[in-house]
């Protein structure tokens, strides 16, 4: 037990920098996690000493997407330390979050909701807050219908104290650090940022900008 407490305590943040700063659809990111973790009691110890001190920081500092970049974290690393096994494998997984975003979408178009959800590849719906994906569904398809090359929306999180700054246009090697360029221009404190390609070669990028406020 004294091993273990030393160990969460010097691997305190390694689950949360890795959940947040990492590509969790890289292979290597995964498995440079698991050798750092090395048994599944270890990653379970350590998911909640991390939900616990995220949560502990302060209000709005724990959100639904901290959670599923956690989430996904853990799902992806799992059958690694178990030798293959895994409680719901990666298909099922996408197939999941691909019925419930469908749900949110009922009132939509069969054919044309069958359409934009083909855009995304699957690590878009392991990596993504299930509550921003209508969101970004509805994005895409109001783009594609006012054909437009560029395009881009702002959702303000309140609650979080949060601006979502998604952006939706072709991709090149330059459009992130462009992106991060106005933002620093701007003063913006960047807190965190979900980059996909999509099927058909556009970029949807979304930037987290911690808002601030007068006191």
């Amino acid at each position: 037990q004294t091993e273990l407490v030393s160990w969460l305590i010097l691997e305190h943040l390694t689950m949360s920098n890795t959940a947040q700063s990492r590509d969790l659809s890289d292979r290597k990111t995964i498995e440079n996690f698991a050798n750092v973790v090395q048994s599944l009691d270890r990653l379970r110890h350590l998911l909640v000493l991390t939900v616990c001190d995220i949560r502990a920081v302060g209000p709005g500092v724990w959100n639904g997407w901290k959670g599923q970049l956690l989430r996904n974290l853990y799902e992806e690393t799992e059958p690694i330390l178990t030798g293959g096994f895994s409680q719901q494998n990666r298909i099922g997984r996408v197939e999941q979050a691909r019925d419930i975003l469908a749900r949110e979408l009922s009132d939509w178009d069969r054919d044309e909701l069958k359409r934009v959800l083909a855009r995304p590849y699957d690590s878009y719906f392991l990596s993504t807050d299930p509550d921003a994906q209508p969101r970004h569904m509805r994005f895409i398809r109001d783009s594609d219908e006012r054909v437009l090359a560029f395009a881009y929306y702002i959702f303000v999180r309140d609650f979080e104290q949060i601006t979502e700054i998604s952006v939706l246009a072709p991709d090149h090697p330059h459009l992130l650090s462009t992106f991060a360029g106005v933002c620093s221009a701007a003063n913006a404190n960047i807190a965190g940022a979900q980059i996909h390609t999509l099927r058909d070669g556009r970029a949807l990028d979304t930037i987290l900008i911690n808002r601030k406020f007068d006191n």
